[in-house]
């Protein structure tokens, strides 16, 4: 259980450290030859293709929140620890100043619960699967993702 809680924390600890726009301790969370596959089909492979990704998007957005929902432990196909993690995650471009979507009363961090995208903001929803190796260092990422916003095209179902 200890072990369990401690990768929990890395990937609470490497999704804080968008908010907080500081990557000093990714190399500490994450194994060397580790391989990211992003919800939009790009993978990167290894830290230093990962820090390479990591830069052109400070570059380009900010990351207002990344909210952890859930954390459902099991094992990968050759037993080592894998975590399934649903989230909600919410930026702005750089380039669009007009970035409301993600703050309540001017606090960055809270979503506003709209989940609509406005030029330059956007909101989503998302599930992770990360592996971890023998050293408790994440070693493989896939995401996938979801729009925020849900309804149901046939009519509330509560009846």
């Amino acid at each position: 259980m200890k072990r369990a809680r401690s990768r929990e924390r890395a990937i609470t600890e490497y999704f804080k450290m968008w908010v907080a726009r500081d990557f000093d301790k990714l190399d500490g969370l994450f194994a060397p030859d580790c391989r990211y596959e992003e919800y939009t089909g790009s993978i990167y492979q290894g830290r230093d293709q990962i820090h390479r990704w990591i830069d052109a998007l400070q570059a380009a957005q900010v990351v207002v929140s990344w909210r952890v929902h859930d954390f459902l432990h099991g094992r990968g196909n050759q037993g080592q620890p894998e975590i399934t993690v649903t989230w909600t995650f919410c930026a702005y471009d750089l380039a669009d100043r007009s970035h409301s979507l993600c703050e309540v009363d001017g606090v960055a961090g809270q979503s506003d619960g709209v989940g609509a995208e406005r030029e330059g903001s956007y909101e989503f929803d998302g599930v992770s699967i990360i592996e971890f190796d023998r050293q408790n260092k994440i070693n493989s990422v896939r995401e996938f993702y979801a729009k925020h916003d849900r309804r149901y095209p046939y009519g509330d179902i509560a009846g």
